[in-house]
């Protein structure tokens, strides 16, 4: 049965993010978005901010029900920063993520935005 709206939650440890951007910082350019890119270079923990980008595509993936295996398919999800905890979906405008941090996580939530 299908959800009569799309939903989509993902959650990432921010110490395991870290590690990820630390070992390929150089390469995640490649499917970063001109946004993303300026989102994360504007912060002062970076690896942070990567991980808020990569568990919101996550999301957005899960509530669309599109399976992300790659940079590429990552690439395709267009993330434009509202605030540091909102991004609207530029390919999918009734899409909004919302993230909530906590110490050893980040949240990704992303719904319609009329819900």
């Amino acid at each position: 049965m299908r959800p009569s709206f799309p939903l989509g939650v993902d959650i990432l440890e921010w110490k395991k993010a870290g590690e990820f951007y630390r070992l390929h910082r150089d390469r995640l350019t490649h499917w970063l978005t001109t946004d993303e890119k300026k989102f994360i270079a504007g912060k002062k923990k970076p690896h942070e901010a990567f991980a808020m980008i990569f568990a919101a595509k996550e999301a957005v993936s899960k509530a669309l029900g599109i399976r992300v295996s790659g940079p590429d398919a990552l690439k395709a999800i267009h993330l434009k920063p509202r605030t540091s905890r909102k991004f609207h979906i530029l390919n999918h405008a009734a899409l909004e993520v919302t993230l909530s941090r906590h110490p050893r996580y980040v949240v990704a939530c992303c719904l319609p935005v009329s819900v």
